[in-house]
């Protein structure tokens, strides 16, 4: 889903506004981004781990807190599909996010623990 408008920002919970471009009429073009593919395309981002233990948690904290019931139920249900190194990085943000979801997302996610 797409926009274009000078008065588009992050304030709606649901997406995350990427800009695409910046017209010379100062309006934007914009993809929204649900919270879930947000997280997840930051959690497979290229980090060296200075840069993921000083700040990148921090970061991947702040997009949880603004997931919606929707991009938790994807987080437990996709997960499992994910590399070793994207569950750990999951794991080590969730360690930081205080939310009854968590442990609804544990539940039955054990595929990396083995």
């Amino acid at each position: 889903m797409g926009a274009h408008s000078g008065k588009i920002n992050n304030s709606n919970p649901t997406y995350v506004v990427e800009t695409l471009s910046v017209n010379e009429d100062d309006t934007k073009n914009v993809k929204f981004i649900k919270q879930f593919d947000d997280f997840d395309k930051y959690l497979t981002s290229d980090f060296s781990d200075d840069y993921w233990s000083d700040e990148g948690i921090g970061f991947a904290v702040e997009k949880l807190s603004a997931f919606t019931r929707e991009d938790w139920s994807r987080l437990k249900n996709e997960s499992n599909n994910r590399s070793v190194e994207w569950v750990i990085r999951c794991a080590e943000t969730l360690g930081d996010v205080e939310d009854y979801h968590i442990a609804r997302y544990f539940d039955g996610n054990t595929r990396h623990c083995k």
